[in-house]
């Protein structure tokens, strides 16, 4: 660990005390930083994400920058800005941390590859040979952060409708929050999937014309809500809330793409700047 960590001191009353403080002008700004290392040095550790104590130090230090900057942002105190307070850094990282192992490891893997690319390649190719030879490799690493983005995205379904519950004035009715919380997720279940003889349709349609247009075939925008065990007159409401995590689904889905894409023709500039930036150049 590149910071001592006091034996005494629990992980949760590191959390604790930068929920506490954070968003006054009461705190130590390094305690707060090597805290955040701590959790995410134990957490991704627990995870066994990588194989080398190197590897956490090196991951924890790089979210622990990221999570301060998150923390510290001011435009969680703008009205106009839509960038909430974090009210639980130990759950905030629980949440992030595997999507981050993976952009950690993509930037790691970049620099890597790029490192490695003898300064021959880059003479006797031209941009588009250049761009040609990566695409492929980018191609798939991309598709495989985002696929990976999304699947943590669905698996975290269930606490969106829970946490738009919890704003709602249903909080403390447990019987009504539970009931409203199934009402939405059947609902969502219902929207998204679909049917057995479509599927088919869609099947055979592709064996054929691997290339045809299916967006007709897809589920329809219109949906139809399940209610369990809730009065008729919620159906709106329900509605309401589903809307709002389907915001949230398309734009995080939106990010993920936009973050991952890498435009090809700047993959020759990345190559250059990163090829320039070496100490020796003859060593690869």
């Amino acid at each position: 660990m590149i910071f001592e960590k006091d034996p005494k001191t629990r992980y949760v009353d590191m959390a604790i005390y930068i929920d506490n403080h954070i968003y006054t002008n009461d705190y130590d700004e390094e305690l707060v930083y090597q805290y955040l290392y701590f959790l995410i040095y134990m957490l991704s550790k627990k995870k066994k994400y990588f194989s080398s104590e190197k590897s956490y130090d090196d991951f924890s230090i790089w979210l622990a920058t990221k999570m301060y900057v998150r923390l510290t942002d001011p435009r969680q105190f703008d009205e106009n800005e839509k960038l909430d307070k974090i009210t639980s850094v130990l759950n905030y990282i629980k949440g992030i941390l595997y999507a981050k192992k993976v952009e950690y490891n993509f930037e790691i893997e970049y620099q890597t590859t790029m490192g490695k690319f003898h300064s021959k390649y880059i003479e006797d190719f031209d941009d588009d040979a250049l761009i040609e030879f990566y695409r492929p490799a980018v191609e798939s690493k991309n598709n495989e952060i985002i696929r990976d983005s999304l699947m943590d995205l669905f698996k975290i379904i269930p606490k969106l409708f829970r946490d738009e519950l919890n704003k709602s004035p249903y909080k403390n009715n447990k019987l009504m929050f539970h009931n409203l919380y199934l009402s939405c997720m059947l609902t969502f279940i219902k929207s998204t999937t679909i049917p057995n003889s479509k599927l088919e349709r869609i099947h055979k349609l592709l064996l054929k014309h691997p290339n045809a247009d299916i967006s007709k075939l897809s589920p329809s925008t219109d949906f139809e809500v399940v209610l369990w065990d809730v009065p008729e007159y919620l159906t709106d409401y329900i509605k309401l809330l589903f809307n709002r995590v389907k915001k949230h689904i398309v734009d995080e889905i939106k990010d993920s793409i936009t973050r991952y894409s890498l435009p090809m023709q700047d993959l020759v500039f990345v190559v250059n700047a990163n090829y320039e930036t070496l100490n020796n150049k003859e060593s690869f």
